[in-house]
């Protein structure tokens, strides 16, 4: 299995990434952030790029089978419309490319919180 992950770098990312390495069925572990791993190994392939990047020719010239998209921006960013870019233009981005290349599985693990619209709107009143 050759495994192409989002947000390489991330807690997560690097998580995900060293129990894929640990396990002698996956052959290539390949990912994509904006800074380099804190980890090494002779199986993975990091590329530095937004998630926003387009990636089906990493996806398309590694052969990956599956897509892990672990990159997301967690609130607080103090910059809301470069958060839902990120979040949602980076998702769409990911989803895409998967199907341009061929990519039989993806798995996204997707971050919702609440905008600020979601806390101006009026809560149903609590029963007494």
């Amino acid at each position: 299995m050759r495994v192409f992950i989002t947000g390489v770098s991330g807690y997560l990312g690097s998580v995900v990434s060293r129990r894929l390495l640990a396990d002698d069925e996956v052959e290539l572990v390949a990912g994509i952030d904006i800074r380099e791993p804190g980890f090494s190994s002779p199986r993975l392939r990091f590329s530095r790029r937004d998630v926003r990047e387009p990636v089906g020719d990493l996806l398309r010239e590694l052969a990956i089978d599956a897509v892990v998209h672990l990159a997301y921006v967690l609130p607080p960013m103090h910059d809301q419309k470069l958060m839902e870019d990120i979040n949602i233009n980076g998702t769409l981005n990911i989803m895409r490319s998967c199907r341009e290349a061929g990519v039989k599985y993806l798995l996204c693990l997707l971050y919702t919180s609440p905008s600020p619209r979601d806390r101006t709107r009026s809560r149903m009143p609590s029963s007494a």
